[in-house]
C-alpha cells in the first residue's frame, strides 16, 4: 500500500520581502556613490601633490565631480586648466616640483584604497580619517 503525501506551500508577505530587497538595494547604491565620491577625492589629493607647479594655477584646477554613469554612479577627476593635457602627457620635461602622468599616477597607486574606501562604504561600515574631506 502506497501513501501519498501531498504537500502545500503558501508563501505570504512577498510584496514586502521584495520592498525591504528593493529599499536595501537603494541604500547600497547610496552607500556606494558615497565611497565612490570619498575614493575620488582621494585620488584627486594625490593628484594635487604630484602636480607640476609654476603659477599654481594648474594644481588648483582640480575638480572632482559625481556623474550618472552608463551603469550607475560614476566619478570624474580632472584638471580645468586648458594646458592640464600637455603637461600631463609631456614625460619629457622636467619640473622642479611634481611630475608628468600625476593623475595617472595617483589613481594606480592608490587601487587598492579606492576599492577599499567603495567596499566599505557599501557594507555600511564607518569610513576612515579625512573621509569628510
Amino acid at each position: 500500500m502506497s501513501e501519498t503525501f501531498k504537500r502545500e506551500a503558501y508563501l505570504t508577505g512577498l510584496n514586502q520581502v521584495l520592498a525591504n530587497l528593493n529599499k536595501e538595494i537603494r541604500g547600497i547604491e547610496g552607500r556606494t556613490a558615497k565611497g565612490l565620491r570619498e575614493a575620488a577625492l582621494l585620488v584627486r589629493r594625490d593628484a594635487q601633490k604630484r602636480t607640476p607647479v609654476d603659477t599654481g594655477n594648474l594644481k588648483s584646477s582640480a575638480y572632482t565631480a559625481m556623474i550618472k554613469g552608463s551603469s550607475g554612479p560614476a566619478a570624474e577627476i580632472g584638471f580645468t586648466a586648458s594646458y592640464a593635457i600637455f603637461v600631463h602627457e609631456r614625460m619629457d620635461l622636467r619640473h622642479a616640483v611634481g611630475t608628468a602622468k600625476f593623475l595617472q599616477y595617483a589613481l594606480s597607486n592608490n587601487t587598492k584604497e579606492i576599492v577599499d574606501i567603495i567596499a566599505r562604504n557599501a557594507a555600511g561600515k564607518s569610513s576612515g580619517p579625512g573621509a569628510d574631506v
